[in-house]
């Protein structure tokens, strides 16, 4: 039993630890009944994907990945969370430059960690606290 509880308090810190590196900026229902339209992902161009993503306020979120529909749901309680990401499954090509935003846009969604966001803008963070893409209101 001792060594499950050292283990337990180890794996505890760490958590702690984790969430330390992604400390919530964004206030809790910040997101609630927003909608955003993608600009730029990996520091990339996106603006012309007609990507676009929308926060409920009962938690969940619906949107538009550049060529198939998706939803999910999101937890901003302490940072921001996206989870459980269904979509439609067309074919999607890369875009003109290379860019396969709808991948992209599904990868930084599973890594979003935290958000800032001001009246017009909203950037996703990572866990490690570096930018993922910045998107703008609809």
């Amino acid at each position: 039993m001792r060594p499950t509880l050292a283990l337990a308090g180890v794996a505890m810190a760490g958590g702690l630890l984790a969430a330390g590196c992604a400390a919530p900026t964004l206030e809790p229902g910040a997101l609630a009944s927003t909608s955003w339209r993608l600009v730029t992902i990996d520091g990339r161009p996106a603006l012309d994907s007609g990507a676009w993503i929308a926060f409920g306020a009962d938690g969940s979120v619906v949107g538009h990945s550049g060529c198939n529909n998706f939803r999910g749901r999101y937890s901003d309680m302490e940072g921001l969370g996206i989870v459980n990401v269904i979509s439609t499954r067309k074919f999607c090509p890369p875009g003109p430059d290379g860019l396969d935003v709808e991948r992209a846009f599904f990868q930084v969604m599973t890594a979003t960690a935290n958000a800032e966001r001001d009246e017009t803008t909203l950037t996703l963070i990572g866990r490690n606290g570096a930018p993922l893409a910045r998107l703008v209101t609809q």
